[in-house]
């Protein structure tokens, strides 16, 4: 079959199109969620990938972002996972203080350490995208919003709130944003099911 120039013109203008827009498109759906701390709070992924959910969060250190809910979440993972404290002993459930101190950096290295990443006690995208592995979907909690658990490996099992829409997490007591630059007056209390 032969096709006239024009065709021919038309199909090769179509192909490159379709060849320009193809990283576009890969970036834009195989990619870490983009969040980061001046959003305000932790949010997740859009297209319901729950696997990369965290790993475009911002940094949590005893510099940055020290006195946060995000803290308190990231302290809850500790705890969750039985991560080893400044004392030698597993975080405890007392530990969730929202505030990322020394024993909180310690117990960030014990996690990193038994996970074979980049030890430095330091949250950032690696060690957010090795705790987002263990994220799973629940069930629908209404109002657009839908619960996600953390899989902990001392059999603890956390409780997220995360909003379709935004796709932020809501917090794992049910209560408030995880914000980056705020700590709520009751931080703590046992996160999970």
């Amino acid at each position: 079959m032969r096709f006239s120039r024009r065709t021919r013109w038309r199909r090769t203008l179509s192909t490159a199109v379709c060849l320009l827009a193809l990283p576009v498109l890969v970036a834009g759906t195989g990619g870490s969620a983009q969040a980061n701390p001046t959003e305000g709070y932790i949010t997740g992924a859009p297209f319901r990938i729950l696997s990369i959910d965290w790993a475009g969060e911002g940094e949590i250190t005893r510099w940055s972002h020290a006195n946060s809910n995000a803290a308190g979440l990231w302290q809850a993972i500790l705890w969750a996972d039985g991560a080893i404290e400044l004392n030698g002993t597993p975080f405890d459930l007392s530990d969730i203080d929202c505030q990322f101190g020394p024993n909180t950096e310690q117990a960030t290295k014990s996690w990193q350490a038994t996970r074979g990443i980049g030890v430095d006690g330091r949250v950032g995208p690696q060690t957010f995208g090795m705790a987002d592995n263990q994220l799973r979907w629940g069930p629908d909690a209404g109002n657009g919003q839908r619960y996600v658990y953390y899989l902990g490996r001392e059999g603890i099992v956390l409780r997220f709130l995360r909003d379709s829409a935004s796709f932020a997490y809501l917090g794992s007591w049910d209560r408030g944003f995880f914000y980056y630059g705020a700590k709520d007056a009751d931080c703590g209390g046992d996160p999970s099911l």
